[in-house]
């Protein structure tokens, strides 16, 4: 009788092992590779004193400029500038920026206020400088804080300080080797205020609807300046709120679909206080209570087939070279002239639309027939803007 051998039946167990070990080592392998399905990711923010944490914004405002001396731009010489400063080694400045504003006064002569708002126009630039805090090797903590509320009370100190500009735009360099300024303020962030961008060029579009002075209204983010041409998209709506324009701009056109508003409630009158060519294409929406528009010598307002005015009838008016105001036509919903033209000396020129009945200075009235061309009396009345 033979007996059953030992090791034969350790070959079966031994077998079971192993197929055993295997599937537990493929479900191991699919269970760890299901676990990051089920685990939300986390980032993990490491501590970086990068630039931008130190960055700081700087403002000053310049006193009054002639318009020919105001530009928007990028600054061209920002080292010189934070010479100038005396930052020393607290801070540097990476970038800088200008944006040119105008102002007009005031006046309580409603007779002259026209004449006195246009020469007291006032130019001037605000600077902004992208400043950085520089702190030594080692500084950390409340060592790095004492080191910029340093530099911070140094530059807040010095509240009126001169500095060369150079603004660049549209291909061109204004050069004001001792701008005086005065300190307008400092923000700790890296975010560059709106206004304040390079500009390429002299047309500006105004691309969403709001007022001439907002930034968001221009295509580049840039409130126009002095000798820019301004061009309204079709659909757009460009506000001239207040009672006046006093950016000094070159030409002004608004096409077909396009809107542009003058004035604000409750107000009568509209003045420009610079010489510009204008073409109305679109719609004039005036929205004073009446009055006048005045357009200054040297100034062309045409419109076209297309042409629409809303709001109340109102009188266009002009200044003589001696300083007086003159009716030079009228201007109603249903009463457009195609064009008026303001010769330097203050004589203009107009040509109706249609035949229509006009009264000069002298008390005199004229028929002007379809597309003929009548001069307004050298005679100056009394309007009142």
């Amino acid at each position: 009788m033979s007996v059953p051998s030992k090791a034969g039946g350790a070959i079966p167990l031994a077998g079971i092992c192993c197929l055993g070990l295997m599937c537990f080592l493929i479900a191991s392998t699919v269970i760890l590779a299901l676990i990051p399905l089920y685990i939300p990711n986390k980032t993990v923010t490491v501590a970086n004193p990068s630039a931008d944490a130190n960055s700081f914004q700087l403002q000053y405002n310049s006193g009054g400029l002639d318009r020919a001396n105001t530009a928007s731009g990028q600054l061209d010489n920002v080292n010189a500038i934070a010479n100038d400063l005396n930052l020393g080694d607290g801070a540097t400045v990476s970038e800088g920026f200008a944006k040119a504003t105008y102002a007009t006064a005031s006046s309580r002569r409603r007779r002259n206020l026209l004449i006195r708002r246009r020469r007291a126009v006032v130019g001037s630039m605000q600077i902004n400088l992208k400043c950085q805090y520089t702190t030594r090797a080692g500084c950390f903590g409340s060592c790095a804080e004492r080191s910029k509320a340093l530099v911070r009370q140094t530059i807040s100190s010095a509240s009126a300080v001169s500095f060369p500009v150079a603004v660049r735009y549209a291909g061109r360099v204004l050069n004001a080797p001792a701008l005086r300024c005065s300190f307008a303020g400092l923000q700790d962030t890296a975010i560059r205020p709106k206004g304040y961008n390079p500009v390429n060029s002299l047309e500006f579009v105004a691309s969403k609807n709001g007022d001439i002075t907002d930034p968001d209204t221009w295509q580049n983010g840039v409130v126009p300046f002095n000798g820019c041409d301004v061009n309204v998209l079709p659909g757009i709506n460009l506000i001239l709120s207040g009672n006046s324009l006093a950016i000094p701009l070159a030409s002004l056109r608004v096409p077909p679909g396009a809107t542009l508003s003058l004035g604000s409630a409750g107000q009568a009158g509209f003045a420009f206080e610079f010489a510009l060519a204008m073409v109305i294409a679109g719609t004039m929406a005036f929205q004073g209570s009446g009055g006048a528009i005045v357009i200054p010598p040297g100034t062309t307002l045409s419109f076209s087939e297309t042409s629409v005015y809303t709001g109340a009838a109102v009188s266009i008016q002009t200044i003589t070279t001696s300083g007086e105001i003159v009716d030079v036509t009228n201007l109603a919903s249903d009463s457009i002239p195609t064009s008026i033209a303001i010769s330097t000396d203050g004589v203009p020129t107009v040509v109706e639309e249609t035949t229509a009945t006009a009264t000069t200075a002298a008390g005199e009235t004229t028929t002007a027939a379809e597309g003929e061309t009548t001069t307004a009396a050298e005679e100056p009345t009394a309007g009142i803007v």
